[in-house]
């Protein structure tokens, strides 16, 4: 883990930004530059982002199977990878679950500016790629959202508390969730 800086709000929130943008650029050189190179990978990544979805489930798994677990899970690149606890103390899975759904959005936008400065606007093998690569970012990142999804849908009830979204017991559920207790559909 890495530690916020000192108590210096700027310095915080410095941090917790320049975190964000590191992981949205690795987000970009990962699918600009490494998934185009080796169209294996995609392969790879793609089943085990499935399998990461899977273990994400709310299911009485073995403890044998953690480990594996903790690797597909890593490969569905949620933006929890860093979270902005330095500048924002409150930040919680609803924070997470909006600046996941802005992620899509954001990539497309820097994929289409880079276009419109570097290639003529007639340029429709580059505008192909353009258009290309932000799909492929979309599906790659389908996992992702659908875990975050489920996760804003599932909530818990804790005793002498509430119902709480299961992802973050410190929110209360809303209308659309899904209760669940003790792993089991109610």
């Amino acid at each position: 883990y890495l530690r916020c800086p000192s108590k210096s709000k700027t310095k915080r929130l410095a941090f917790s930004v320049g975190t964000l943008i590191f992981v949205f650029c690795l987000f970009i050189a990962i699918n600009d530059y490494i998934r185009p190179k080796y169209r294996v990978l995609d392969i790879v990544l793609d089943s085990y982002q499935n399998l990461g979805l899977i273990s994400a489930m709310w299911l009485r798994w073995p403890n044998r199977l953690s480990f594996p677990f903790t690797i597909y899970g890593i490969a569905l690149f949620d933006i929890d990878v860093v979270t902005p606890h330095c500048a924002f103390s409150d930040w919680d899975y609803p924070h997470a679950f909006a600046l996941m759904n802005l992620l899509p959005f954001a990539y497309c936008l820097c994929r289409y500016l880079k276009f419109r400065i570097r290639y003529d606007r007639n340029d429709v093998l580059e505008w192909n790629r353009c258009i290309g690569s932000c799909q492929s970012f979309v599906l790659g990142s389908l996992p992702s959202l659908m875990t975050y999804s489920f996760g804003m849908l599932t909530q818990r009830r804790i005793e002498g508390y509430g119902i709480v979204l299961a992802q973050s017991p410190g929110t209360e559920a809303g209308q659309l969730s899904i209760r669940i207790c003790q792993g089991a559909a109610i």
